[in-house]
């Protein structure tokens, strides 16, 4: 099962209650994240299987030609891509290519921004939403005013995973984010215009704070 599911199928009986069968030592040898994801009330549910993080995706080659490092914040990558852009001199080539659609991929992007501008959706102390904190508004500004129809095609608001990576593989955007299965997916030779042409690393945040990726994977129940 998705890593969202554990809590929506353990509430709804579908899944078996691993807690006598799992125990706390064998846990230790997962990541806290995973561990997490498969709890629910105080029982396990599931047994990491595979993990998968968001990871950002680069054009090394374009990179190298105006002499840049990979981006580590997410204004250092605006800035880069318009003078790769403007160097390039093709109006077909956007700086930014992500998951903007309304669906689960959208709330994965969109805690990367927040979280990486320090900032959270809920107040683990309390429950209590906190979507109206400066961090977190901030943040949603940031991609509503300068990366939406901006950085990014305006049609990214309509983008999950496979049309994203497909505009980043024609070589149609100079940085991406996606999941680590897309690795693979950028370096085929039949279906990639940039194989061999691209690194991938950790995710930018806003000047002054830490990269930030959700969690994503499957379990075994």
């Amino acid at each position: 099962m998705d890593v969202i599911w554990p809590p929506e199928f353990a509430n709804a009986g579908w899944a078996l209650d691993l807690t006598s069968r799992f125990s706390v030592q064998e846990q230790n040898k997962f990541l806290p994240g995973p561990i997490t994801a498969n709890t629910y009330h105080g029982k396990i549910y599931g047994v990491p299987c595979y993990l998968g993080a968001g990871l950002f995706y680069y054009r090394k080659d374009l990179l190298k030609k105006y002499h840049f490092k990979p981006p580590e914040s997410w204004e250092e990558m605006l800035t880069q891509g318009q003078v790769i852009i403007q160097g390039e001199d093709n109006p077909g080539l956007y700086i930014y290519s992500a998951q903007f659609k309304q669906y689960e991929g959208l709330v994965c992007d969109m805690m990367e921004f927040i979280w990486s501008n320090g900032g959270a959706v809920v107040d683990h102390r309390t429950g209590k939403a906190i979507l109206d904190k400066p961090a977190v508004v901030n943040a949603l500004t940031f991609v509503r005013d300068r990366i939406i129809g901006k950085a990014a095609p305006r049609g990214a608001i309509n983008y999950e995973e496979p049309e994203s990576l497909d505009v980043f593989i024609q070589g149609k955007a100079v940085f991406h984010r996606n999941w680590p299965y897309a690795w693979a997916v950028a370096n085929d030779l039949k279906k990639s215009k940039v194989a061999g042409k691209i690194g991938v690393g950790a995710l930018p945040a806003f000047s002054g704070h830490s990269s930030a990726s959700t969690l994503g994977g499957c379990s075994s129940v």
